[in-house]
């Protein structure tokens, strides 16, 4: 749980380690976040950002649409903020895979963390592979959401 919050955030202490040492170890110019929830995870990798010195953007893209958006998008600009990280952050409204392109614009990931529940949609990975620079990296939370699209996630940090 984030404090202050009643609602668990999707990647543990050492998930998001791992997304930060992923960030600082690749450098990206470009890093899209598909789901922002509060921010945790966008955190981290603005962290690995800033920790990198590379002069790279996260772009988080989130529909809001969940019960708690309105407090999760709050939290996750705080927190940016609070953090110093705001400047490394870009927050996007939109849903993925129609809103993918507008978030990132002409500019081709070089990281891509998928962090979102699709209801049914086509895989996350067939969409977010078109977004990639050629040496990108994808990676999936929770694993179930690319495994087998459609189903909700039962995992619970």
């Amino acid at each position: 749980m984030l404090r202050g919050y009643s609602r668990p955030v999707s990647v543990s202490r050492t998930e998001a380690l791992f997304l930060a040492n992923v960030v600082v170890a690749r450098r990206p110019g470009l890093v899209l976040e598909i789901g922002t929830g509060f921010g945790y995870s966008a955190l981290w990798l603005a962290a690995g950002l800033a920790l990198s010195d590379a002069p790279g953007e996260v772009v988080t893209l989130d529909n809001w649409s969940e019960a708690r958006s309105t407090a999760g998008r709050s939290a996750a600009v705080e927190m940016m903020r609070r953090a110093q990280l705001a400047d490394r952050v870009r927050f996007v409204t939109g849903s993925s895979p129609d809103d993918v392109g507008s978030a990132v614009g002409q500019g081709r990931a070089d990281i891509v963390f998928i962090d979102a529940d699709h209801h049914g949609r086509q895989p996350v990975s067939d969409y977010a592979a078109r977004r990639y620079s050629p040496l990108g990296l994808n990676v999936g939370q929770p694993p179930d959401t690319l495994a087998r699209p459609g189903t909700r996630s039962q995992r619970r940090t």
